[in-house]
């Protein structure tokens, strides 16, 4: 189902990003299906992907995969996303296997299709309902993506002619929404759990994050002797839904005889002094190394 492949490709790009590698070099490399990998590499190839694509300024592509039911067509699919008063799905590149082609017309058009009342389910349609009843009574109460919101779809086809035809208008919807996640969480850097993705919850969703990722400062361990002689040292944080994204910028600066390290949060370009400490004896090189806390997502670095 839709919301299966999107809780599996979600954890796939999880996975990827604690292993450090590009998602979709993630999914290859766990693939033995030579036609899995070639709608894998096509809309890589379609959409320019770049390894380890990250997003900016709340804009953000994602991937997902799937093959139907697990025995009939592969879809590859990248969203491209933007958040600003509203979620928009900008484009999708969808590379698709489903065998003999029998006509190319008819194939592309259900896939476009499937494509649009994915990003449909994905971005808006859900029942509402209080205690006692359903509260929407008609097609006017029920939210569904409108012709000025549809995003610009590329499909590619791979044709096996050696191979029986299947079908392939549903197995476009999975794909869909597990990119549609994993473009936000690029843009954003948060991780939706949530269908639909509304942008009201994905606000609500990076306030809560601002909130929890408030800097505090503390002092660190060693004298460093110039900007130059500084090493900020990353550690990544585990996977896990109970920490918020709150990455430190690997840059730091020395003024008036103080050394801050500088991080910010991904939904702000604005730094924030986490650490600050008077120079002391000159050293060769000092590194900074930061751990997480994962109950509260806040980083925590050495203090004196």
């Amino acid at each position: 189902s839709q919301t299966n492949v999107f809780a599996i490709e979600c954890s796939m790009d999880e996975m990827a990003l604690a292993a450090d590698v590009d998602p979709i070099a993630f999914r290859i490399r766990h693939l033995k299906d030579p036609r899995a990998v070639a709608v894998l590499e096509k809309v890589a190839q379609m959409a320019k992907w770049q390894p380890k694509e990250k997003g900016a300024n709340n804009k953000g592509r994602g991937v997902g995969f799937a093959r139907y039911k697990n025995a009939a067509g592969y879809m590859a699919m990248i969203a491209e996303v933007e958040l600003g008063e509203q979620l928009r799905v900008t484009k999708i590149w969808s590379a698709v296997d489903v065998g003999q082609i029998i006509n190319t017309d008819g194939l592309t058009n259900q896939i476009e299709g499937g494509i649009v009342q994915a990003v449909s389910f994905v971005l808006k349609e859900e029942v509402k309902y209080d205690r006692v009843r359903i509260t929407q009574a008609s097609w006017d109460d029920y939210p569904i993506l409108s012709f000025t919101e549809v995003p610009d779809v590329e499909v590619a086809l791979i044709n096996r002619p050696e191979l029986p035809p299947v079908g392939a208008g549903e197995g476009t919807q999975g794909p869909v929404a597990a990119a549609i996640g994993n473009a936000v969480y690029r843009a954003t850097g948060l991780r939706m759990f949530d269908l639909p993705l509304t942008p009201e919850k994905v606000w609500r969703g990076l306030a809560t994050r601002a909130d929890a990722a408030r800097p505090r400062v503390t002092t660190i361990r060693s004298p460093i002797a110039s900007p130059t002689s500084m090493r900020v040292r990353n550690r990544r944080p585990p996977p896990s839904s109970t920490y918020t994204t709150w990455m430190p910028s690997r840059n730091s600066t020395a003024v008036a005889g103080m050394v801050m390290i500088q991080a910010q949060t991904m939904r702000s370009t604005t730094p924030h002094f986490t650490a600050l400490k008077r120079l002391a004896a000159p050293t060769p090189m000092m590194e900074v190394e930061m751990t997480w806390v994962v109950e509260t997502g806040m980083p925590k670095w050495p203090v004196a």
